[in-house]
């Protein structure tokens, strides 16, 4: 009898569990969505009139933010065109085309990522991430874009080389990558990524807690769904202010779909876990009895 009762058990356990991973598998999708908060967002879709603020870039921004962020040219006036940000170079060689994000409430100031809501959504996931569509001009050429964080506010030609970037990173329209931390290159990469198409997705993960000066902070770089650098680095100088700016050299860098969002939270990935361990042990009651 207690054999037939286990034997019992048994049976609507193997038949209850993967109706509960099903479920919980449901919930852990919708949590992962709901989880990684979007920041701020442009698409681009709506010509500037030139003076690049609000009332002409209305419609173009989305987030939490969308309201705090006006993005800003720097070095030379940027322009939209097809949907597309092109990023241009006032002088080959000189210096560089660059979109910088600034405070929407105050033009010339740019915008502290460590402040406020977006500030402690970002330490609350555990980092952010950093995504948009890149069109290259060409796939030959070492022209590049690039992308700093870390800097406070200050407006320099290079800043992803700059002594006040945290980290900056830039890809070349050849596919070469190179890495950079407080003004010294730290890794070089030759055709770390395919050229056969001129458009390619780019993301970046900064994974980290605080914002404070000597935080551990890493990124992972990804372009088309791979990765292709890693670097961990810290915080340095910033006193809890954080600034991010996009730069480019050689005319024809276009841009599109740029995002800034938080990272998945540790929440999301324990009850995915916990789904795996729902699964394992309905393969455990499922064996045959010897």
């Amino acid at each position: 009898m207690p054999n037939q009762r286990k034997n019992h058990m048994k049976k609507h356990l193997v038949a209850f569990i993967p109706c509960a991973l099903a479920a919980g598998l449901v919930i852990t999708g919708g949590l992962s969505a709901q989880a990684q908060t979007l920041l701020y967002s442009d698409n681009f879709d709506v010509a500037d009139t030139g003076n690049f603020n609000a009332s002409s870039q209305a419609g173009r921004h989305a987030g939490l933010l969308a309201g705090n962020i006006l993005p800003q040219s720097g070095g030379i006036q940027l322009t939209i065109s097809g949907g597309q940000l092109n990023l241009l170079t006032p002088a080959a060689g000189t210096s560089t085309g660059r979109m910088r994000l600034e405070n929407s409430g105050s033009l010339g100031t740019k915008w502290d990522f460590a402040s406020g809501a977006g500030g402690a959504a970002i330490t609350t996931a555990g980092g952010m991430s950093v995504a948009f569509d890149w069109t290259a001009a060409d796939n030959t050429s070492a022209n590049w874009i690039s992308y700093a964080v870390g800097f406070t506010n200050f407006d320099l030609n290079f800043s992803v080389v700059a002594p006040q970037t945290d980290s900056g990173i830039l890809l070349r329209n050849n596919g070469g990558t190179a890495l950079f931390a407080n003004g010294t290159q730290l890794a070089t990469g030759t055709n770390a990524f395919g050229v056969a198409s001129l458009t390619h997705h780019f993301q970046l993960d900064y994974l980290f807690n605080s914002f404070a000066d000597g935080t551990t902070v890493n990124l992972n770089a990804y372009v088309d769904g791979g990765l292709t650098d890693t670097q961990t680095f810290n915080w340095n100088g910033n006193s809890g202010f954080l600034t991010q700016e996009m730069a480019s050299v050689g005319n024809g860098n276009r841009i599109d779909n740029y995002t800034i969002s938080t990272v998945p939270e540790p929440a999301t990935w324990a009850i995915m876990a916990g789904g795996f361990g729902m699964l394992l042990a309905a393969r455990r009651f499922r064996r045959p009895q010897a």
